[in-house]
């Protein structure tokens, strides 16, 4: 039922780090350049850690059966979705789109934009969540993608501590928490679609701000972080879970 990978799970996973440091260096080597430089930079790395992950995999799809949407399925689905939306307004993305159409650097925000969702994406929910199922194959372990799914966010939250860098420890360390349990919901995302394309469009809307915007140093409320990310990261579990389960009960496919 697992679409077998070109690569080994320990060289995705290694290329998946030689990936991202090579992203964070070159973001601090490049510090003092033109932002359209910082821009069309990121975009190239964007693009070839997208065609590493495919090169790895052969595929951006993970699974070769069809997914069933029983009552159970649907309904973690929908909740999931609507906790997300949610997210979406009480973080104001709406307004942020809007902010972006009235800047002065409306193809640069979207450009950055659209890179670094295609970069993580390309990381986390590919080079990363594939190494992580194959590594699941390998030990005969259960719930393989519920597994997956979590290493792999707790690894794209974990590479949100560098942004210490430039950040409070407060506000970085929400933004951990919130990128593990919108990682679920991306991974949840992956797998209902079999593909990339709607997680990427979906992170690419969370980072759709303009870039002349002032950008926040302090965290906000850890009560409103945990009210809104806490049913995510539960809801898109158990979606996984059950998705698990489901394919357990299938006969495996070469």
């Amino acid at each position: 039922m697992f679409i077998e990978s070109h690569w080994s799970w320990g060289r995705q996973l290694y290329w998946g780090m030689i990936l991202f440091l090579l992203f964070f260096f070159s973001n601090m080597f490049f510090y003092d350049t033109s932002l359209v430089f910082k821009v069309s930079a990121n975009l190239i790395i964007a693009l070839i850690a997208l065609f590493i992950t495919f090169k790895s995999m052969g595929t951006f799809k993970v699974i070769n059966v069809k997914l069933k949407f029983n009552q159970l399925l649907v309904l973690w689905g929908v909740l999931a979705v609507l906790a997300v939306t949610i997210m979406l307004f009480v973080g104001h993305t709406p307004t942020h789109i809007l902010q972006v159409f009235n800047s002065k650097h409306i193809f640069l925000s979207t450009t950055a934009a659209i890179s670094s969702a295609i970069l993580e994406e390309a990381i986390t929910r590919g080079l990363f969540f594939a190494g992580f199922i194959g590594l699941a194959i390998y030990h005969d372990s259960s719930y393989k993608l519920t597994k997956a799914a979590v290493y792999s966010s707790l690894l794209f939250g974990g590479l949100h501590i560098f942004n210490l860098v430039g950040g409070t420890l407060e506000t970085v360390m929400q933004q951990v928490f919130y990128a593990c349990a919108f990682g679920m919901f991306l991974a949840a995302l992956r797998i209902t679609t079999n593909g990339l394309t709607l997680p990427i469009l979906f992170h690419f809307l969370i980072d759709w701000v303009p870039l002349d915007a002032i950008p926040s140093t302090s965290g906000g409320s850890w009560g409103v972080t945990l009210a809104i990310f806490i049913p995510i990261l539960l809801l898109s579990t158990m979606y996984l879970v059950y998705v698990d389960r489901q394919l357990m009960l299938q006969p495996n496919k070469s």
